[in-house]
């Protein structure tokens, strides 16, 4: 369950069926009560995360959930 007063980082590490290729995506999910002095110090650290990680950092807020975020939460939001 995400909460909109929370910010989270997910980590997504899959395989698309055209390539063997693993693919890292680090999810910065936002949510409607946070505030953008916040987001900003927040994203600073979600992209050293994401960097660990070797994936690409994408950002989200709140009612703006990717397919591909769904998916890493399998379904579940």
């Amino acid at each position: 369950m995400l909460f909109e007063g929370n910010m989270y980082l997910c980590t997504h590490v899959f395989t698309r069926p055209d390539s063997p290729r693993k693919i890292t995506e680090v999810y910065f999910w936002i949510g409607d009560e946070v505030a953008d002095q916040f987001v900003h110090d927040a994203e600073v650290l979600a992209l050293k995360e994401a960097r660990a990680a070797r994936g690409e950092l994408v950002k989200l807020r709140q009612g703006k959930e990717s397919p591909e975020f769904i998916d890493a939460l399998e379904g579940i939001i």
